[in-house]
């Protein structure tokens, strides 16, 4: 991966997705479905987990361990073929809610006004990210990765099937934007380029 540009300056430093160690992931495991079980259920649980530690466990887990050398992430894959092939409508299943305060700025508060100044804002980050230009985020004064901002706006559902894919353009740092607009009983779009 390159790392030209401020956003992605300090990949290249960020230490590996650790993998988590058997024994501990599965008693956190056991620990988290503590409070959900009762007693009886709680035993088969654990039994269950100390079959699959004497048997298959180790064995997967070395599987993994090899299948993640020389990746920054082993779950990277797994995490885009759950999401990019999920079936279900993505909107609803899978993506964050979220509720937007009034504009601190009571001038743009109308509707018309509040949609164009969040789709400027939503052009000029995803415009930064292309172009590297945004601040890489920390925690504590430490980077944080930012490689899945690169994956912003470039994710594509073709027909026949509408199983999403990641989509590199052309021209990388050219961002085609579609926007669609309704408001009493008409409907407009419009496509942007940054």
């Amino acid at each position: 991966m390159t790392t030209q540009g401020v956003t992605f300056a300090s990949q290249d430093k960020l230490p590996k997705l650790p993998i988590p160690d058997l024994d501990k992931s599965c008693n956190k495991y056991l620990a988290s479905l503590r409070p959900l079980q009762s007693a009886r259920e709680h035993a088969e649980t654990e039994a269950v987990v100390q079959e699959f530690l004497r048997a298959e466990g180790p064995e997967l887990q070395e599987k993994l361990k090899k299948y993640a050398t020389g990746k920054s992430s082993y779950i990277e894959q797994f995490w885009y073929d759950s999401y990019l092939n999920f079936d279900n409508p993505v909107v609803l299943n899978l993506n964050p809610f979220f509720l937007l305060e009034d504009d601190p700025t009571p001038a743009r508060n109308n509707q018309v006004t509040r949609a164009a100044s969040l789709v400027i804002s939503a052009l000029s980050f995803v415009r930064a990210v292309r172009k590297e230009e945004l601040e890489p985020d920390t925690l504590r004064g430490q980077p944080l990765d930012m490689y899945q901002y690169s994956r912003l706006s470039v994710l594509l559902a073709s027909p026949p099937n509408m199983v999403a894919r990641l989509v590199k353009t052309r021209h990388q740092n050219t961002l085609w934007f579609s926007c669609v607009a309704s408001s009493t009983g008409s409907t407009s779009w419009m496509t942007t380029m940054t």
